[in-house]
């Protein structure tokens, strides 16, 4: 847990091999209310069953994630998944002129099992602001059903729910899906 205006910066968060159901470059878990900012970043080298650069899981107010590098990020398992960035709850998130590449899930049956940013929050009331990211797939698996996606939003039938903002990205998905 971080204090309230707190900074996670020039870090370096690289080989991290999980056995169990996870590996998480920044895992910001927090209490309501929190400001933070997440920048200047290298994640790279996560292996696991599920494994993520940035999850971003804590009702804050206030979040931005910018100029992070993320890359070789490994879901190793048919049940594997290989993320960039998460969202998963929050008001305001920015996340700007992050560089993602290199998601794999080489064993991954999963409808979208490599996501470059994945944002599922469905916090009431919240935006979304995703500008001038850059990220590159180009992710293969031997699993029955495979698929991949650049930016992935959950949307809402309520127009101020996790509404999303998003501008000026580079986004190329070489991927290549199988099954339904």
């Amino acid at each position: 847990m971080a204090a309230v205006g707190s900074t996670i910066s020039n870090n370096r968060l690289t080989s991290i091999n999980c056995t169990n159901s996870g590996s998480t470059g920044i895992n910001f878990t927090g209490v309501a209310g929190q400001n933070f900012s997440i920048f200047n970043n290298t994640i790279n080298s996560l292996t696991s069953t599920f494994s993520t650069g940035i999850n971003l899981n804590s009702n804050f107010t206030l979040a931005n994630i910018y100029n992070n590098q993320i890359y070789d990020i490994n879901g190793t398992t048919a049940a594997g998944i290989a993320y960039g960035i998460r969202i998963n709850t929050g008001t305001t998130c920015n996340i700007y002129n992050n560089f993602i590449r290199d998601l794999k899930a080489a064993l991954a049956s999963v409808d979208n099992s490599v996501i470059g940013i994945n944002c599922t929050s469905t916090t009431a009331s919240s935006s979304i602001n995703v500008y001038y990211n850059t990220i590159y797939l180009n992710a293969t698996s031997t699993g029955t059903n495979f698929g991949s996606s650049g930016i992935l939003h959950t949307g809402s039938a309520t127009s101020t729910t996790a509404t999303l903002d998003l501008r000026n990205n580079i986004i190329k998905n070489t991927s290549t899906a199988n099954g339904t």
